[in-house]
């Protein structure tokens, strides 16, 4: 079984109970991205930011966890998620492909090129509406 991850749209201090919640994105206005974890994410922001990866993420601040339940949220950084709500159609496809075929990281899988289009527009559409309500995006992870 894969890790099982959402998406979600929150308030700045929601990570406990966006951690709480078995199922997030039904309870918040949310998207399931099985499959999608911390690593990917990081992927993709090094896509975004131009930066050389890292050993160790700096980018997402894991805020709160359910170790016993093997639950973890962390939150997407805002300047990060300005620039995804930002990314154009076009933007997204190009960015889309890349991420697609970051060495390792969606090869393991079943995935292919147009679902990870679908994930990263789903994502980029979260981020617009994280930016309109003066919210943040908590990515969730159970293990």
């Amino acid at each position: 079984m894969g890790v099982l991850s959402d998406l979600v749209v929150a308030g700045e201090n929601d990570a406990e109970l966006v951690c709480r919640t078995l199922n997030p994105s039904a309870t918040f206005a949310g998207i399931d991205i099985k499959g999608i974890d911390s690593v990917k994410f990081e992927s993709l922001d090094q896509i975004l930011t131009g930066r050389a990866p890292t050993l160790t993420s700096d980018v997402f601040t894991r805020l709160a966890c359910g170790f016993d339940e093997g639950r973890l949220v962390f939150r997407l950084p805002g300047g990060l998620v300005g620039k995804r709500a930002a990314l154009s159609s076009a933007e997204q496809t190009a960015t889309a492909d890349l991420w697609f075929k970051t060495e390792g990281e969606f090869h393991f899988g079943d995935w292919q090129t147009e679902a990870v289009l679908q994930v990263l527009a789903g994502v980029c559409a979260l981020a617009r509406s994280a930016v309109a309500q003066h919210k943040v995006l908590y990515l969730w992870m159970s293990l």
